[in-house]
């Protein structure tokens, strides 16, 4: 990186803003990665089901 570049993201406080984004996303990431890893079959299979429920009803009114 040329030292014109370093030298602007060094002081612009509107670098802020993209680094807090970027740090919110990491931690949603990281918190959605870790639930998933640790849901029981149990509960993945409960929610598998989910989309499912009450289509036998809609297909019979039509």
């Amino acid at each position: 990186m040329s030292e014109l570049a370093r030298d602007f993201f060094a002081h612009n406080p509107a670098i802020a803003g993209p680094l807090l984004a970027m740090a919110m996303f990491a931690f949603v990431f990281v918190t959605a990665a870790i639930r998933a890893w640790r849901a029981s079959h149990e509960h993945v299979n409960r929610m598998a089901q989910l989309a499912l429920e009450g289509e036998s009803e809609e297909n019979d009114d039509e």
